[in-house]
């Protein structure tokens, strides 16, 4: 496990300079990648049905960020002027449905008229996670009709521009608080549209584009906060940032993972996953399911020998070991890194697809309380740390509980659908009406926001939506056997 420690330092990785660098000639603005993310590890990959391997739109491209050129690379998840917002999904690598756009008044009351629709296309630069922790978003001018045809297999060289300071609320009103929380978003354009090929700076661009109405956009695009009978803002713009100054705040505050460090990364995860496989997931001689008496005795010997040596007894014992040592890096795994392959192994993949959004939930924001059997929303002290904190809360958990939890997911995922905030849902091949259908299978993340536009679209399906797969459930811990049909104590 010595590439664990890797895994917490994602967050503390500076931007550094790339050690190859390339110029790009304009042929080479629309460029085809290489699936290599996925080709690592058989055992944590994901596959088509016929067995290949897929892109990784966050991992199998390299920025390339030539601070000089002002020239990046970057993935389109949403074309200009579509009225269907998609996201990328960190951990699968793949571009997903998000929500619909729809006409809204100002949610600032500061203009008049509708916004609805994005006139830009959105992106983000690959292997840059900005402030919030999220890739790097960057708002992208001209190209729309090149980049349309290959979305998922093509990463786009644009010029960098500028940027500007997005703020979001992260509770239903912000209004007159300091509870906002911001990063840094860049401005570029496409130097092959004859419209922007002469584009380099804000100036530049204010010949083309009003500010005012850009601003006021982007504030309302993605819908507003609610409670139950009013709405507030969600976003809020700040001024333009010249194409330096938006550099040299983006140098200080986003991190950028070269090719070693998301190397050692996936490696350390892949380890880490492989080691709760075999000291939680796989299935020991104490572990086994008895049916006959033999069945029985070879269990009760297993464990007395374990007593007695005094190691981890069943599952939960040593599930509780793992999380006292491993939850904050099986946290950040994860976030970023695939588990398990459906094709090779539906056991290991359900296993971790359990266990994986058990310790998410726990980490962001959720926690199952064993003495009331029962999932709740966690409170914070004063220093933002959470008050319930699983390895601190582990103990009082036994193999019943842990059976319990997972028998009570899917209804704590579908409570938190119904509330403002983020949610998170299973997603399959993205099979929505108006999904990407490409394979997933990941826990992706929603965002519940409201839209005022009649109808809004937003509502009905998100009625619709599933948060959880189908057809699958939870191998248990504490199966009814022949131990617990004679009431056996120990």
């Amino acid at each position: 496990m010595k590439c664990l420690p890797l895994i917490i330092a994602l967050f503390l990785i500076s931007c550094s300079n790339h050690n190859q660098r390339r110029e790009y000639e304009a042929e080479e603005l629309l460029t085809i990648y290489e699936p290599k993310w996925f080709s690592a590890s058989e055992k944590h990959s994901l596959e088509d049905q016929l067995g290949r391997v897929q892109p990784h739109l966050f991992f199998d491209v390299n920025p390339e960020f030539t601070e000089k050129d002002q020239l990046a690379n970057v993935l389109i998840t949403t074309l200009e002027n579509s009225h269907l917002a998609y996201n990328v999904d960190l951990v699968s690598g793949q571009r997903y449905y998000s929500h619909h756009y729809c006409n809204q008044g100002d949610v600032w009351n500061q203009k008049s008229g509708t916004f609805g629709r994005p006139y830009f296309s959105i992106a983000y630069m690959p292997r840059v996670l900005d402030q919030m922790g999220d890739p790097q978003k960057i708002i992208v001018f001209g190209g729309a009709d090149r980049i349309k045809p290959s979305l998922d297999h093509h990463f786009v060289r644009v010029r960098i521009i500028g940027g500007y300071v997005e703020e979001t609320c992260p509770e239903a009103n912000c209004l007159g608080r300091d509870t906002w929380n911001s990063r840094l978003v860049f401005i570029a354009v496409d130097p092959q549209d004859s419209n922007y090929s002469d584009i380099r700076d804000i100036p530049d661009f204010q010949y083309l584009q009003s500010w005012d109405k850009l601003q006021v956009t982007l504030q309302n695009l993605e819908g507003r906060n609610f409670t139950v009978d009013r709405t507030f803002p969600y976003t809020r713009v700040r001024k333009l940032i010249p194409y330096r100054e938006s550099v040299q705040y983006f140098r200080k505050r986003s991190a950028f993972m070269s090719d070693d460090e998301v190397k050692k990364i996936q490696s350390g995860c892949h380890k880490l996953y492989d080691l709760m496989w075999k000291e939680v997931g796989e299935d020991r001689p104490e572990d086994i399911l008895t049916r006959n008496r033999a069945d029985l005795e070879k269990k009760l010997k297993a464990r007395e020998a374990l007593r007695e040596s005094k190691k981890p007894v069943g599952k939960m014992a040593r599930f509780r070991k793992f999380i006292k040592k491993y939850f904050t890096e099986a946290a950040t795994c994860e976030k970023f890194v695939y588990h398990g392959n459906i094709n090779k192994s539906a056991e290991h993949f359900w296993f971790h697809s359990y266990v994986g959004m058990y310790i998410r939930l726990h980490k962001e924001g959720s926690y199952f309380d064993c003495r009331r059997k029962t999932w709740a929303s966690n409170i914070y002290n004063v220093n933002g740390d959470p008050v319930h904190f699983l390895p601190n809360e582990i103990d009082d958990c036994n193999d019943k509980d842990m059976d319990l939890a997972m028998e009570y997911m899917p209804n704590h995922l579908k409570s938190l659908k119904g509330v403002m905030g983020d949610f998170w849902r299973f997603i399959d091949y993205d099979t929505h009406e108006y999904g990407t259908h490409r394979k997933v299978y990941s826990w992706a993340k929603m965002t519940n926001k409201k839209f005022d536009c009649r109808p809004d679209p937003n509502q009905i399906i998100m009625e619709k939506m599933n948060v959880f797969p189908d057809d699958v459930s939870w191998k248990k811990w504490d199966p009814i056997d022949l131990e617990e049909d004679l009431k056996i104590i120990y």
